[in-house]
């Protein structure tokens, strides 16, 4: 037993009956041994019995050879266990290799999770900055929008109130063509003016009507009558009658001509 610490062997022979201790006894201890519990232990012994080959079996033997043996069956029988150990060795180390492995790759594995994690953490971060400063400068835009649709309705509504007048006084009392011609030009840039503050696409000189500019921008924007009616809370048949009027007072007769299409080509100046 103290032999075998100071030294690693492939297989041990055993016999049953040694002075002192037993071979089964001897092997059992050999079991509980870190150092020997992987070498194969043989019993070769002239016990027979059934029960003393079950004892050997039990006690952590891994053949039991009975006297007299052949020695060529011996032998076999040794090679054969010394293959099983060395495969059994081989797996062990592949084993080995195989949970160094494996806890690598956990280890990885956590540290990747890890780093996942902080960026995703960072990630979340800088998506909330983002949309912070989204809503922010959605609050000054809309600021702006409101700052200029009010200006551009004040600026309207002076045109309006201190200039039209004054020119159309001009356009009644003015004699000469060539005037009047210049003054009616004054004027359509002013509509043109107005309109564009007032978010219309379309001429003020076709006199259309409020609704009526309203249902113009929408067939502008390919919106057909059903929708028109859905949109202005109309039913379709006004919505034509609106198409209708507005057709006449742009002067499209031509019924093949898509008021659409005669919509988006026509300049916002005559």
């Amino acid at each position: 037993m103290r032999s075998l610490e100071d030294e690693q062997v492939d297989l041990i022979l055993l016999d049953v009956m040694m002075p002192g201790m037993n071979g089964f006894e001897t092997c059992k201890r050999l079991k509980k041994n870190v150092n020997t519990v992987d070498i194969p232990v043989i019993f070769m012994t002239a016990l027979s019995s059934i029960e003393d080959k079950v004892t050997g079996f039990k006690a952590g033997g891994v053949d039991y050879i009975t006297k007299p043996f052949n020695k060529a069956e011996v032998l076999a029988r040794l090679q054969t266990h010394l293959n099983l150990r060395k495969q059994k060795q081989k797996l062990d180390r592949t084993l080995n290799e195989l949970r160094m492995q494996s806890d690598t790759l956990e280890q990885q594995v956590q540290e990747r999770t890890m780093a996942l994690e902080n960026s995703n953490s960072q990630m979340q971060l800088q998506k909330q900055e983002i949309l912070e400063k989204n809503i922010a400068l959605k609050v000054v835009l809309d600021h702006h929008k409101l700052y200029q649709k009010n200006y551009e309705e004040m600026v309207a509504g002076q045109l309006k109130q201190l200039v039209y007048p004054y020119l159309e006084l001009l356009q009644q009392n003015i004699r000469l063509e060539e005037n009047k011609e210049y003054v009616s030009l004054i004027g359509k840039h002013l509509d043109s003016i107005v309109a564009s503050f007032s978010g219309s696409t379309f001429s003020p000189g076709w006199k259309l009507t409020a609704k009526e500019s309203l249902v113009a921008d929408l067939v502008k924007k390919g919106k057909n009558t059903k929708e028109i009616g859905i949109l202005l809370k109309i039913s379709p048949r006004t919505a034509e009658t609106y198409r209708n009027s507005i057709r006449k007072k742009i002067g499209l007769t031509n019924k093949k001509t898509r008021l659409q299409e005669y919509l988006c080509s026509t300049p916002v100046l005559d």
